[in-house]
C-alpha cells in the first residue's frame, strides 16, 4: 500500500472510529444519566451496539475489500466480533479501575480507553480481518 493510501485509510479510520466513539459516549451518557443504569451496564450495552455500526463503517468506508462474497463477510464479522468482545472485556475492566480506584469521571475514562483500544484495533483490522 502506498504511503498516501495508508494515510488516507488511517484518516478514514479515525473519522469512522471517532463517529462510532461519539455514538458510544452519547448512548452511554443517556443510559447512565437519563435511564439511571449503572455506568458499567451502560458501557457494555453501548459498546455492544457500537460494534455493529463500527463493523459496517470499517468494512464499507475504511477497509474497502475486494472480497464481496458472503463467506468473506461472515468470516470478517466473526473475527471483528471476537476482537470487539475481547476489547469489551478489557474496556470494562479498565473502566471499573479508572472510576473506582482513581475516581475518574466515567465518560472521561471511557473516552481515554476508547482511544487506547483503537490503536490496536486499527492494526488488527488492517492486517488480519479486512485483508
Amino acid at each position: 500500500m502506498k504511503p498516501s493510501a495508508s494515510f488516507a485509510q488511517l484518516t478514514k479510520f479515525i473519522l469512522a472510529g471517532g463517529s462510532v466513539a461519539v455514538f458510544h459516549l452519547i448512548f452511554m451518557y443517556v443510559l447512565t444519566s437519563i435511564f439511571m443504569l449503572w455506568y458499567l451496564a451502560s458501557a457494555i450495552i453501548s459498546y455492544s451496539c457500537a460494534i455493529i455500526l463500527n463493523f459496517i463503517l470499517q468494512k464499507k468506508l475504511v477497509f474497502v475489500d475486494v472480497a464481496q462474497v458472503p463467506e468473506a463477510a461472515g468470516r470478517q464479522f466473526t473475527l471483528f466480533t471476537i476482537t470487539a468482545l475481547s476489547h469489551l472485556t478489557l474496556n470494562t475492566i479498565l473502566l471499573y479501575v479508572f472510576v473506582n480506584t482513581f475516581a475518574v469521571n466515567y465518560l472521561l475514562a471511557q473516552a481515554g480507553i476508547l482511544v487506547f483500544l483503537s490503536l490496536g484495533t486499527y492494526c488488527i483490522n488492517r492486517y488480519f480481518i479486512f485483508t
